[in-house]
């Protein structure tokens, strides 16, 4: 995220003449001479090309702050929108299931797993994978204890920033170009150059 924020500054402090590009390239170029190329070097070249914004945003994040990219950030084919979604909470201690007795300890008081009828001390007698059902927004976890069965709705909503794609934007007149798959036999130099075009529009070159 932070290369992300990074590489939008500086496409904006230069009028897109500069990007994320030219200060990696400036610190391969400095390796090639046998210069230093460590942190101080990275600051000084932030300082160079932002000032010392730069500077202080770089310290921030190595500290911990929160990077946000700007929504045009990922190109001008995105918008950033905040919407709710479910983090993945097992409610108790994600331990127990891989454990060869599966005994529940550490359920969190007024969670949801708690609510549907667990308890610590519960044991669960069918192994349960987690790797699916953490990616899905909706998903019900359903746990055999001792012969019983017992499901919740896993996680709390949070909110959530993601990216949208822009109906109408450049990245849709290369999917539809894409699709038609009407490229001639013989090269016509014109269409590529077209989707060359638009490419790196999308792109936000």
């Amino acid at each position: 995220m932070y290369f992300a924020v990074l590489d939008g500054e500086l496409r904006a402090a230069s009028n897109g003449k500069q990007s994320l590009d030219d200060l990696l390239l400036a610190m391969v170029d400095r390796r090639r001479h046998s210069l230093l190329a460590d942190q101080a070097a990275w600051v000084e070249l932030l300082r160079s090309h932002l000032g010392e914004k730069g500077k202080a945003e770089f310290e921030a994040m190595l500290d911990g702050a929160v990077v946000l990219p700007r929504p045009q950030d990922f190109g001008p084919c995105f918008t950033r929108i905040t919407e709710p979604m479910r983090r993945y909470q097992l409610d108790f201690e994600p331990r127990v299931l891989v454990e060869p007795k599966r005994v529940v300890r550490g359920l969190i008081p007024g969670s949801a797993a708690e609510v549907a009828g667990g308890r610590n001390g519960d044991e669960i007698t069918q192994p349960v994978p987690q790797d699916q059902i953490q990616a899905q927004q909706d998903g019900v976890l359903t746990l055999k204890l001792c012969g019983t069965g017992v499901h919740w709705r896993l996680g709390m909503c949070h909110a959530a920033r993601r990216w949208k794609h822009i109906n109408g934007s450049a990245s849709d007149a290369l999917m539809r170009l894409m699709e038609k798959s009407e490229f001639p036999a013989e090269p016509d130099h014109r269409t590529y150059s077209c989707v060359k075009e638009i490419s790196l529009l999308w792109l936000g070159y």
